[in-house]
C-alpha cells in the first residue's frame, strides 16, 4: 500500500491491523525518529501501548534536547504528543511538558486525581439500579419520554443535548443529568449541571494539549480508560462514535460490567436518515465512525439481553 493510502485511510477513520502494519513498516524501514513516533499514535489511537522495546526508543527519544528533535523533522505538537506518550507509560503526575503552559497546571491536576475519581463514578454505576444512556437523534423528539429519562437513577448525556435556541424540549429528553459525556473535539457550552464528566477517546486525559475550554469546569473529569478503548476499536476496525465508547465501557469494561443500561436515541442510519442530531437540523455525522458495524454491535448487545435498547 502506498503511503498516501494508507495515511489518510488513517486519517478518515481505518483503524484495521494492516494500516497499524504499514505505519509500523514504515517506521522499521525508515528508522527516523518521525516514522516512530507516527507509529506509536497510530498504536495508542488503536488503545494498545508500546512494548518494553518501544517504549525504551520513546524514552531515549524524550531525553533528546528540544532543538535537535525538531532538527530530526518532529514538529512542536509532535514533540508535544511524545511527551505526553512518555508521561503516561510511566504515569508521571508531576510533569505535563506535553502540555502547552496555559493548560499545563489544570492537566497535572486531572491526571493526579483520576484513580479517586474513577473510584468514585465507578462505585456509583456499581451501585445505581437503573441507568439510561440517552443519546441525541431526533427520533426522540416528540416522544414524550422526559419523565421516564428523569426517573433513572443516573442519566448519561452527550455534547450538546440542550438545543441552543433557547426552545424547551424536555418533555421529549427530560432535564436530569449524571454523567455528561463530551468528544474530545467539542467546544460547545458545557452543562452547569453535571456531576461527572467523561472524555471519550483513547484516555484523553493523558493525550489532549489544550484543556483551556474546560480550565473553570469544579467537576471531576474523567477519561474512556485505554482498555476500553481498545475493545471498541477492535469491534469496529474504526475510531467508536462518543455514544458507541460509553456504552461498550459500561458494559465490558471489567470494573462495572455488571450494569445493563437502558439506551435511547441511538440507531444512526446514514442511509436512511437526512438529519442525525436533535438540536441542530445541519450537523452532520463524521465519516470516521463506522455506523454500520457500530449498530450491528448495538444490536447484539440487545439481543443478549445485555442492553435494554428502547
Amino acid at each position: 500500500m502506498k503511503q498516501q493510502h494508507w495515511l489518510k485511510a488513517a486519517a478518515e477513520g481505518d483503524y484495521s491491523s494492516h494500516v497499524l502494519e504499514a505505519f509500523k513498516h514504515d517506521w522499521q524501514s525508515k528508522q527516523s525518529a518521525r516514522t516512530f513516533l507516527r507509529y506509536a499514535v497510530m498504536l495508542r489511537n488503536l488503545g494498545h501501548s508500546l512494548n518494553k522495546s518501544e517504549a525504551h526508543l520513546l524514552y531515549k527519544l524524550q531525553k533528546q534536547a528540544y532543538v535537535k528533535l525538531l532538527l530530526k523533522g518532529l514538529s512542536r505538537h509532535q514533540i508535544r504528543q511524545l511527551n505526553n506518550l512518555a508521561d503516561e507509560l510511566q504515569n508521571n503526575t508531576h510533569s505535563a511538558q506535553g502540555v502547552p503552559a496555559h493548560s499545563r497546571r489544570f492537566a497535572l491536576s486531572l491526571r493526579a486525581q483520576q484513580t479517586p475519581w474513577r473510584d468514585t463514578l465507578e462505585s456509583e454505576l456499581n451501585q445505581a439500579k437503573s441507568v439510561v444512556v440517552v443519546g441525541n437523534s431526533p427520533n426522540l423528539l416528540g416522544t414524550d419520554q422526559g419523565e421516564f429519562i428523569d426517573a433513572h437513577d443516573l442519566v448519561i448525556r452527550f455534547n450538546q443535548f440542550s438545543p441552543t435556541d433557547g426552545s424547551d424540549i424536555s418533555k421529549s429528553i427530560g432535564k436530569k443529568l449524571d454523567i455528561w459525556v463530551m468528544s474530545p473535539g467539542f467546544r460547545g457550552t458545557i452543562p452547569e449541571h453535571a456531576r461527572f464528566i467523561l472524555i471519550t477517546g483513547p484516555n484523553m486525559v493523558w493525550w489532549q494539549q489544550n484543556w483551556q475550554h474546560l480550565i473553570h469546569t469544579n467537576v471531576p473529569i474523567i477519561g474512556i480508560p485505554l482498555a476500553s478503548w481498545q475493545l471498541s476499536v477492535e469491534k469496529l476496525a474504526a475510531p467508536a462514535s462518543a455514544g458507541f465508547a460509553c456504552l461498550d465501557w459500561l458494559m465490558n469494561y471489567q470494573r462495572i460490567a455488571n450494569i445493563r443500561p437502558s439506551a435511547m436515541g441511538f440507531g444512526y442510519n446514514p442511509a436512511q436518515q437526512s438529519r442525525y442530531h436533535i438540536q441542530n437540523k445541519t450537523h452532520q455525522a463524521t465519516s470516521r465512525h463506522n455506523w454500520r458495524a457500530e449498530q450491528e454491535v448495538i444490536k447484539t448487545w440487545k439481543d443478549e439481553l445485555k442492553l435494554n435498547l428502547l
